[in-house]
């Protein structure tokens, strides 16, 4: 048989068909293969007869489904690289037309001595086996066989068939290679050209007998019959193949390849087919000793290990370097340890079956590493430039956590032997105890690996050990699986583990939120706690956690101070100081006040918000720091929350423009007061408070005042307004659109690192600041003329310099803050003062603008001719709130409606009482008050037909100058107009 057909018995009629040649590229030590593929057989043909005298030819026994595939795990021979282009991929294979043996001929076991020895065995297993008589070829040393068969099969089909094949050679003691007669992959021979192993003597593969074609059906019915005849369980591979969906989690395979060495022993208790090689004593072929060896290189002692398996052998030769030689190309190809895929396909799947692993392991050594114990857990923070590592215990016995990342609790049987059991399949340990003084609670921080995800923190509060129902919901909101059945033992291990690292370290306090500590002593940060000593790992609670995670750094110290020269200009003296509010935030509790609001207002363009990221870069994320102000951004409770967690740290929130009245107040109020709340626990006691007050600055943007805000329907005073210092950002034409958006890009690369650093050095430095806090206030009071009223502007002031001139020092900003101080005194303060005096209504205000409001429900009277007729002047439309004598001069009032109108709008009804009812000087001198009787029964109406009984009244003197002058009551009496 010539070798066109050869190739044309072997091949399917179409496909995409491949022949490769070995080559050793340049400077490398061993060969590698140079494919080509073709589209059709005549192309394949005249390429192999052109190259047959002169290079080992081989073909691809199965077809191809592209002529090439990327391999992102092979290495590339020219680079050295990983990823490569590749033809011979398991999963590019298509289809075949027959099935073979490879018999190999030589003096080492599992090969024949000859190839008449060789045929002599396949003639004696086709009889028993009844299979028709095969194609044999001399490959120049064994044998090829092949069974050919009319139509052709996909690969996938093929390999079952292979593998009964591969298992009737077994059963019957035929010395086939069993990898080679499953691989889909395989290369042969091709007939009608040279073995070159030999360069001096090359020996031709000819085909030995043509054997016959057989039905597809037919061959497949005859392999069939000779398994049931032969008794043999003949399954498909137990074992996944190697591109398959595991359900292992991501990239942990990958680290368990490339883990530490696992033990000998984990390895043999988990393996049978390592098993069966010891029960053998090694002799077994060659292609099963390779993959075995490059399985069990990657124990501790691989090598040694290796060597002293093959010493088992009686064709072992202690002087011969052949196994060095083996482990040095297993090592040179750096290849990963062999697949239970691959020794399945080498050594048979028998040993296989009912391995506890099978399927969810891609090889013996991921199965080893859930036998070895794990390492000590050691939990590494980085704070800084220091790395600080805390080792956790192992976990008690009868526990152990697993090398490949499960726990398993053992006992003994009957015959006292350790039976191992996996409770759960992932690592999973605790990192340290929590406990909330405010709350009077105990968490754990726990550790788990999951699947796809890693490695991943979370909180479990410690009653949840002893609440099944509630632990299990715990657990598995976190991702954690336990089958049903070892629920109870991982109860039992978290709760004997966290005894365990009871006893030997306290727990952790647990902050409730940042800034400083109750004795000022330190200042806490998401991520750590800094002190004048250094700093140590945070523990936050669950709450202050997710209300603070934006707090955190990106970029560099150094780009982020370039960034802030963004502002440096003459034009930008009001954003400086918006801008330094941020840092001085957690000074502010040196002047012993609570808090303050600067507010930001001005038309679209004036680098509001911009300002307001800038600040918020000193100590997070710059635009997710800040708390959206908007009505649907964040309800009341969520900001007040924000400000009790943030506590010393600014709080910054973007756009408060169409806040309610009553809400921007409330705001204004509550943003001085501490920062404690009253809580009760279960039993309705209160709980203890900890944690330090609240101190702080709001920092906020609006496209109007909120002194005007702040003034709607609140007549009674000025105290919300006497808490925010406000500024007016006009458009500046210092930088372009372009510039402003690329400033702001770049910062959002680059924040929270200026903010650490300058609290770091307010802690070194610590009595000194507060001195030099209180000595800026007092200077500021007395060159501004702050009044009693006036005392949150110059302590904001005083802050804010205080701080510039700290980021001054340490380098991290340029601002100049005597600049900026004598802006804030020369031009801010005149303006507020301004601003708050015409924002304002006063009492008198109030109360004629109730008069005039409700003027049509006045009953005005006059006394008419000398019978002292009381003729009505103007009658109420619709109820009588109030009664005027024209005559005296004097209105009463109703006293509940007035008050109803100072809850309506906001006012304080007896402030205004009493404000009204002092006494006061008239034009002409004398003793007067607007309110003349505060508290008085009148019977409204009294010689009217409007006449009711009596009702609480306060009394009116309308010669008053200042009610004759505002109060303008519009009556008609005989076409004139009366007030």
């Amino acid at each position: 048989m010539e070798l066109d057909q050869f190739l044309r018995a072997v091949w399917p009629d179409d496909g995409i068909f491949a022949l490769a040649v070995p080559f050793t590229p340049a400077g490398a030590t061993k060969a590698v293969y140079r494919h080509k593929t073709f589209d059709n057989i005549d192309e394949a043909i005249a390429a192999a007869r052109k190259d047959r005298d002169r290079l080992d030819m081989y073909f691809c026994v199965h077809t191809l489904r592209e002529h090439k595939v990327w391999d992102p795990t092979k290495k590339s021979y020219k680079t050295g690289e990983l990823g490569a282009w590749a033809v011979r991929l398991h999963e590019n294979m298509a289809s075949a037309r027959v099935f073979f043996f490879d018999l190999d001929v030589g003096n080492k076991s599992g090969k024949y001595l000859s190839q008449s020895e060789a045929i002599v065995a396949l003639r004696k297993f086709c009889e028993a086996t009844k299979l028709p008589k095969p194609l044999i070829t001399s490959s120049g040393g064994g044998c090829h066989v092949y069974w050919r068969f009319t139509d052709a099969m996909s690969s996938t089909d093929w390999r079952v068939y292979a593998s009964k094949l591969r298992a009737l050679a077994r059963h019957h003691g035929l010395l086939a290679d069993p990898a080679r007669t499953t691989d889909v992959s395989s290369m042969l021979r091709v007939a009608g050209t040279f073995n070159w192993k030999d360069k001096a003597n090359p020996r031709p593969v000819v085909v030995l007998t043509e054997g016959s074609q057989t039905g597809t059906g037919e061959l497949l019915r005859k392999i069939d019959d000779a398994v049931v005849r032969s008794g043999i369980d003949v399954r498909t591979p137990v074992t996944a193949p190697p591109h398959a969906d595991l359900g292992l989690p991501g990239n942990l395979e990958e680290d368990l390849f490339e883990g530490p060495p696992v033990s000998m022993r984990a390895l043999i208790t988990s393996c049978a087919q390592v098993q069966r090689a010891i029960r053998l004593k090694a002799e077994v072929s060659e292609p099963e000793w390779y993959h075995l060896s490059n399985l069990i290189r990657f124990t501790e002692n691989g090598d040694a290990n290796v060597h002293k398996l093959a010493s088992m052998s009686r064709y072992y030769d202690p002087t011969s370097s052949w196994v060095d030689d083996k482990l040095r190309q297993l090592e040179d190809k750096g290849i990963k340890p062999t697949s239970c895929y691959k020794l399945a396909e080498v050594c048979g799947d028998e040993p296989c079956e009912g391995c506890t692993f099978n399927g969810k392991v891609k090889s013996p050594i991921v199965a080893a590493r859930f036998k070895d114990p794990a390492p000590t857990p050691a939990v590494k923070t980085i704070l800084g430039d220091v790395t600080v590592t805390v080792d956790i215990p192992d976990p008690p016995k009868p526990y152990t956590r697993l090398k490949g990342g499960g726990v398993s609790f053992y006992a003994k049987d009957k015959d006292d032997n350790e039976v191992h059991t996996t409770i759960y399949e992932h690592d999973l340990f605790p990192i340290r105890r929590l406990v909330n003084a405010a709350s009077e609670t105990e968490q754990q921080v726990w550790r788990v690996v999951l699947p796809h995800s890693g490695e991943k923190d979370f909180v479990l509060d410690a009653d949840a050990l002893y609440d099944r129902r509630k632990f299990v919901t715990a657990v598995a909101n976190q991702g954690i699986y336990p089958h049903s059945n070892h629920v109870a033992y991982l109860q039992d291990y978290m709760t004997a583990y966290i005894k365990l690292l009871q006893a030997k370290a306290n727990a952790d306090p647990q902050s409730n939120h940042l800034g400083w500590t109750d004795d000022k002593a330190a200042f806490i940060l998401p991520d750590k706690v800094i002190s004048a000593d250094g700093v140590r790992v945070a523990q936050l609670s669950l709450g202050a956690s997710r209300s603070t995670e934006q707090v955190h750094k990106a970029g560099t110290l150094q780009r982020q101070v370039e960034l802030l020269r963004f502002y440096n200009h003459p034009a930008y003296l009001g954003h400086q100081l918006f801008v330094l509010g941020h840092l001085a935030a957690p000074l502010f509790y040196m002047t012993g006040h609570h808090g303050v609001i600067i507010n930001a207002h001005g038309e679209a363009g004036s680098s509001k918000s911009t300002a307001l990221y800038t600040g918020a870069s000193f100590w997070g994320q710059p635009e997710l720091y800040p708390i959206n102000g908007t009505n649907n951004g964040a309800t009341v409770r969520a900001r007040n929350e924000r400000v009790a967690v943030l506590a010393n740290l600014p709080v910054g929130v973007d756009e408060i423009t169409h806040m309610l009245p009553r809400e921007a107040i409330d705001l204004a109020m509550s943003i001085t007061q501490p920062g404690h709340r009253l809580r009760l626990d279960q039993n309705g006691v209160e709980r203890r408070s900890t944690g330090s007050y609240k101190a702080t600055m709001m920092l906020s943007t609006a496209n109007r005042s909120l002194h005007n805000l702040l003034s709607t329907d609140n007549a009674a005073g000025t105290a919300g307004s006497m808490r925010v210092v406000e500024m007016k950002f006009k458009p500046e034409i210092v930088h372009t659109k372009r510039e402003a958006d690329e400033y702001l890009h770049e910062l959002k690369q680059n924040y929270g690192h200026i903010g650490e650093q300058f609290i770091a050095y307010v802690l070194r430095h610590q009595s000194a600041i507060e001195e030099r806090v209180r000595a800026k206030v007092q200077e500021i009071d007395a060159e501004a003329s702050i009044q009693s009223s006036e005392r949150f502007w110059s302590a904001a002031f005083g802050c804010i310099i205080v701080a510039g001139e700290i980021a001054r020092e340490l380098g991290v900003l340029v601002f100049d803050p005597k600049a900026i101080q004598q802006w804030a005194i020369t031009v801010l303060v005149p303006e507020m003062r301004g601003v708050v005096v015409d924002e304002y209504s006063s009492p008198i205000g109030t109360l004629t603008d109730y008069l005039e409001e409700i003027h049509g429900d006045i009953l005005i009277v006059r006394t008419m001719g000398a019978q002292k007729f009381l003729d009505i002047v103007n009658r109420p439309r619709h109820q009588l709130l109030a009664h005027y004598d024209l005559d005296e001069k004097v209105m009463w009032v109703l006293k509940k409606g007035f008050k109803d109108y100072c809850t309506r709008i906001g006012a304080n009804f007896l402030e205004i009482i009493d404000e009204l009812g002092r006494s006061q000087l008239d034009r002409a001198e004398h003793q007067t008050r607007v309110v003349s009787n505060r508290r008085i029964k009148k019977v409204l109406g009294a010689g009217t037909e409007y006449a009711k009984a009596q009702s609480w009244c306060f009394a009116l003197n309308m010669a008053h100058p200042e009610l004759a002058g505002k109060a303008d009551l519009k009556v008609l009496d005989g076409g004139k107009k009366t007030a």
